[in-house]
């Protein structure tokens, strides 16, 4: 859900970003974000592969760091070459392939656990994932700066938050087990 947010905070500034500030065309804009889709694409098709060998719950840790690497090379691009939209856009890249892993591995975690009730569990976490980001794109409406920055530290908060949920996640399967 968490990560849901991120994209949707995403997809709410990096026009004002890119097309206002960065004087990118509409039409390069796009094409930045269909490489935005085609990273995610790379991480979720990677996922695949790994889930063969890998616990669901080590991918979804995976996901977090390649994620926060993502952010720190972010970070380091923004304040490096701020004015460069693409060298932005690739430096983003890791955090798409991040969702990749976390996104489906998530979704799957929930389905699983509530078998009897999919449906139910389904609905339950999309109105989740938009109630996260309705709160999180309110919270960068309020940190708005008009830079990569801004964006960039509410990529930092929903990694903290998915830290916190990864360790609480593993103290509870952990419990379960030992049960």
């Amino acid at each position: 859900s968490i990560c849901v947010a991120y994209l949707w905070t995403e997809i709410t500034y990096l026009p004002f970003i890119f097309i206002e500030n960065l004087c990118v065309s509409t039409e390069i804009f796009g094409l930045y974000t269909a490489l935005g889709v085609f990273a995610y694409m790379i991480g979720t098709l990677t996922n695949q592969k790994l889930l063969k060998n890998k616990s669901i719950f080590s991918l979804i840790t995976l996901g977090a760091f390649i994620m926060g690497g993502g952010l720190i090379l972010s970070y380091c691009i923004v304040l490096t070459f701020p004015s460069s939209a693409l060298l932005i856009k690739i430096a983003q890249f890791p955090i798409y392939i991040g969702c990749g892993f976390i996104l489906p591995n998530s979704t799957a975690l929930i389905i699983e656990k509530f078998k009897h009730i999919s449906g139910t569990a389904s609905a339950f976490m999309i109105f989740l994932q938009l109630l996260l980001s309705f709160c999180v794109i309110s919270l960068a409406a309020i940190i708005y700066d008009e830079t990569m920055l801004s964006i960039n530290h509410m990529g930092v908060f929903c990694l903290f938050i998915i830290a916190c949920m990864l360790i609480s996640t593993k103290k509870y399967f952990t419990r379960q087990i030992s049960s």
